[in-house]
């Protein structure tokens, strides 16, 4: 660049006499990052005296030297820890009302100190680096618990205060602002993360020193430091009574719930009688809670007609009654090392909306179309109000022995049938095999059929009847265009995924050669989240998805029951109610992506502490 400025008095002139293009300071840090380093902290400070005038310019320049984290060497990086130490000199000596008016930008350039002295040769291990890099800049759990079953002697590395990785991820989380909620959570989840692994013992090994370490911050009454007390002193223990104020949760309903479930009367007006059907469930064999049931019959001219019946939560549960408020509150049912929490009070979950065999069940039937060689006749498509009684309860073990045996019953014929309708399936969507091992790796249920398909017929079976429906009345309301609850995933470009690898190459470049780790990367960041708007699922391949085929264990799937009922059985598609319909969505979908990941966390504090008997009851 011509005419750049040789020292950071030049520097700084030149930042304050440009307003609106700052660009050319991104060259002078490519030509000489001490110099405008220092240019910049002190055009910082100037500008600071005058914040509200000079916000955008003191954002930009924040924001420029933060960018710069990832890419700098260790010896750039202390350079930059330096400036900012002088930097805080010059502010200690400024009256009290002027740090308030500038404790926004102070506030973000501390964060930058902090992560300076994890990255400026915190830790002298490659690989540490690359995990450092992880947890506080990338803050990628997955990548993060993969990695610490990979690798080992992490622990054994310490920079030159003698502390090691875990070490100072304590100390991040100590300090933290207990405001910071989202921040605290993460933190948590990667200390809970690092005492799942290997390291565990040594990290245990070492409580004391945490415990004196908290004991002389004094803030032993914080919320978020009491959480460290507990994973650390063996004489602490939590009650459950806390553990549900803490994350929202309750294990038990209360009573005005339960005794709400007495008023309650089945809706059975309306329906279509089934219950001469041979119908089955497949199952894990502890399930109790069952809420989908299959048929397939064959046609006088060869073609078939495949029955998902799928329990109706409305028929039963009113929609805001107590009982629906509840089960919105949880979101899903959350298996956990001792216990499941319902999503529903049991008597409904696994009573009386549970397709228990020899019973008579309400249920939504989704009635599709085959031709003679099992392909979907996709234009002839039907749902409606049903009436079941499952006749066989098949475990995955047991239907796949009729499957692979040698009987001629009318059960083992449909279950083969069935088979050859699921290959069919799978042949014709070959993308989705990569989004079912995302599923494997992430399924918290050890019942879901996603975690058997590759093994089990029958598993495969349920899986592709289940994503099926879920697709299919997806793309009925939004070919309808009324509102509808839909699942996405969105799956990282391919040069976000080069500029991740470009970024930790750099760390270790011999580290990350492995092909295998490209495939770690994708994985890492994709995220399947719920959303009003009928998008493309990459992860199925198809233009459109829901969760509609497990309203007993997931509440969107009973949201969307509730929709079925007012906008198509009752008829109410009125441009007011879809409005109403439509806002209530929106916000719905925020809230149970969100409690998604509070509910992982609470998952894993809770079988941590299960684990070591730390916790008491009521």
């Amino acid at each position: 660049m011509e005419n750049l400025p040789v020292n950071s008095k030049e520097i700084k002139k030149y930042i304050l006499n440009v307003e609106n293009n700052l660009e050319g300071v991104i060259e002078f840090l490519e030509e000489d990052y001490k110099n405008t380093t220092e240019g910049i902290f002190n055009a910082i400070f100037t500008l600071m005296r005058h914040y509200e005038q000079n916000k955008s310019r003191v954002q930009y320049l924040i924001h420029l030297i933060e960018s710069t984290l990832s890419i700098k060497s260790s010896k750039e990086l202390k350079v930059l820890s330096g400036q900012i130490i002088d930097l805080d000199n010059k502010v200690n000596a400024l009256k009290l009302k002027d740090k308030i008016a500038i404790h926004e930008p102070l506030n973000q350039i501390h964060e930058i100190f902090l992560a300076v002295n994890r990255n400026a040769d915190v830790v002298p291990n490659e690989k540490v680096k690359y995990l450092s890099f992880q947890i506080f800049q990338e803050k990628n759990i997955s990548l993060i618990e993969n990695f610490l079953k990979e690798n080992q002697g992490i622990l054994s590395s310490r920079n030159k205060e003698g502390e090691n990785i875990f070490d100072i991820i304590l100390k991040q989380y100590l300090y933290l602002d207990e405001k910071k909620y989202e921040e605290i959570s993460y933190y948590y989840h990667v200390i809970l993360t690092f005492l799942a692994s290997s390291y565990r013992k040594e990290i245990m090994n070492n409580r004391n020193s945490y415990l004196d370490f908290i004991k002389k911050s004094k803030l032993e009454y914080k919320e978020h430091i009491i959480r460290l007390i507990e994973l650390f002193d063996p004489n602490y223990s939590i009650t459950l009574d806390k553990i549900e104020e803490r994350y929202h949760i309750n294990f038990d309903f209360f009573v005005s719930a339960l005794d709400e479930v007495n008023t309650f009367k089945m809706d059975n007006t309306n329906r279509i009688n089934f219950l001469n059907q041979e119908c089955i469930t497949i199952d894990g064999e502890s399930s109790t809670c069952l809420d989908d049931a299959l048929y397939l019959e064959q046609n006088i001219d060869g073609t078939y007609t495949l029955y998902v019946h799928i329990t109706d939560i409305p028929s039963f549960v009113p929609y805001q009654s107590i009982v629906d408020m509840e089960a919105k509150k949880r979101a899903e049912t959350i298996y956990l090392r001792d216990r499941k929490i319902s999503l529903y009070p049991e008597i409904i979950s696994d009573g009386i909306c549970s397709l228990i065999p020899n019973n008579h069940r309400n249920v939504i039937s989704y009635i599709f179309h085959l031709d003679s060689n099992f392909s979907l006749i996709e234009e002839d498509f039907s749902f409606v109000k049903g009436k079941i009684q499952v006749k066989h309860r098949l475990n995955y073990q047991t239907a796949d022995q009729l499957i692979l045996g040698e009987e001629n019953t009318s059960l083992a014929i449909m279950l083969k049938r069935l088979t050859l309708f699921a290959e069919v399936r799978k042949k014709g969507n070959i993308i989705r095999d990569y989004y079912r091992e995302y599923q494997n790796a992430l399924n918290f249920d050890p019942n879901h059929e996603s975690l058997k398909t590759n093994i089990s017929p029958s598993a495969n079976i349920v899986h592709e009847t289940m994503v099926l429906t879920n697709y299919q009345i997806g793309k009925y309301f939004k070919d309808s265009s009324l509102p509808y609850l839909y699942r996405k995933i969105d799956l990282p470009s391919e040069s976000f995924i080069q500029e991740q690898l470009l970024k930790l190459k750099k760390l270790d470049p011999i580290f990350l050669q492995s092909k295998e780790y490209y495939q770690k990367i994708k994985d890492s960041y994709t995220k399947a989240k719920y959303t009003d708007k009928p998008v493309y699922h990459k992860g199925q391949n198809l233009e459109c998805y829901s969760h509609s085929s497990s309203p007993a264990r997931r509440y969107a799937d009973a949201f969307n029951q509730y929709l079925l009922y007012d906008l198509i059985f009752n008829h109410l598609n009125n441009n007011q109610n879809i409005y109403k319909w439509e806002y209530q969505l929106h916000d719905l979908a925020y809230y149970l992506n969100k409690k998604k990941k509070e509910n992982e966390v609470f998952s894993s504090h809770y079988n941590y502490l299960s684990s070591k008997n730390l916790i008491k009851k009521k």
